[in-house]
């Protein structure tokens, strides 16, 4: 037991000594500062009396949790950090600290023009500047001083929306092949970028020739249409279905004209559809179903449209009643 109590002691002195002598900058190891690729010599800091409070960037630093915000693609992306460091430690701060494209895209996205504030902790202060629902700059504050940051490149890069590959539309790959749908190239859609959320809005009328089987109508499957998009992690339907029959019926009793049928888009952020919207129209003239009409209205930026004819074979394809 002597022998073995001796064998080890070098071992762990060897150790001991190699921790001690681990490099740290502002809690982050040299594998750390490597690994995340952090930018030590960030423009954004400011003295404080026991160091300095700086808004570290680093390219690969943030593993985002899912949110209600959005499902981030997993793995670690850019950000930036408020520290307050203290040689090759950091002191705890209260706030948010850690910042993220997605996460100061929400909060401009609801305070629209001002100051939010981030952290006030410890003699420290931060606070991002949102302009017409977009972060424009960060701003610093200690008892030296103020400084204004501007928005880092890190806290511009999109961060990325995880999506299921194998589904769209609400659809998976199985659901494309046992209804028929027509290829993604010939579908009416329409997608459009707003910088205030974390990826384009998107909206298309999907139709496949077998794709519904409304009873009332036919006694087997048929071709029909819906409005949907492809927000989220797998997009989701927005609409009834509408076959040739039910598009009749809908411009029999609008002769002229175009109706909203899908159903409110609810934003992440849940905006109103006053000031954003995703929205699908049926077009009829003298009383005949003719077109589709896609319309986006993003949080900043113009309203965008798409007009389409509806598919002929769907319009072709009509009832045949059970006998």
């Amino acid at each position: 037991m002597a022998t073995l109590k001796y064998v080890l002691a070098p071992i762990c002195l060897l150790f001991a000594a190699a921790h001690v002598n681990a490099e740290y900058w502002c809690g982050y190891s040299d594998d750390n500062l490597r690994d995340w690729r952090v930018n030590k010599a960030s423009e954004c800091r400011l003295p404080t009396g026991t160091g300095e409070l700086v808004l570290i960037e680093a390219e690969k630093h943030f593993n985002v949790s899912s949110n209600t915000w959005f499902t981030p693609v997993k793995g670690r992306h850019p950000g930036a950090v408020l520290r307050k460091c203290e040689g090759g430690k950091a002191a705890t701060l209260t706030g948010d600290t850690m910042l993220t494209t997605a996460k100061l895209q929400k909060i401009c996205s609801l305070k629209k023009d001002g100051g939010h504030e981030l952290l006030t902790s410890d003699g420290v202060q931060a606070t991002v500047e949102c302009q017409n629902y977009q972060a424009t700059n960060i701003r610093i504050k200690t008892e030296a001083g103020e400084k204004d940051c501007g928005m880092p490149e890190v806290l511009k890069v999109a961060t990325p929306h995880f999506k299921i590959e194998s589904a769209k539309y609400g659809l998976d790959s199985a659901d494309v092949t046992r209804r028929g749908i027509a290829p993604e190239e010939e579908l009416c859609s329409l997608a459009v970028t707003d910088p205030t959320y974390p990826e384009d809005l998107t909206i298309a009328f999907v139709w496949g020739d077998v794709a519904c089987h409304l009873t009332n109508y036919y006694k087997n499957r048929h071709a029909c249409g819906w409005f949907a998009n492809d927000n989220g992690m797998r997009g989701s339907k927005m609409s009834s279905f509408y076959a040739q029959p039910v598009l009749a019926k809908l411009c029999q009793k609008t002769k002229d004209g175009e109706v909203e049928v899908t159903k409110p888009f609810r934003r992440l952020d849940n905006h109103d559809e006053s000031l954003s919207y995703v929205k699908g129209y049926i077009q009829c003239v003298k009383g005949a179903p003719t077109g589709i009409k896609l319309a986006i209205k993003p949080l900043v930026g113009e309203t965008q449209e798409k007009q389409c004819p509806i598919p002929e074979a769907l319009l072709k394809d009509k009832p045949v009643h059970k006998s």
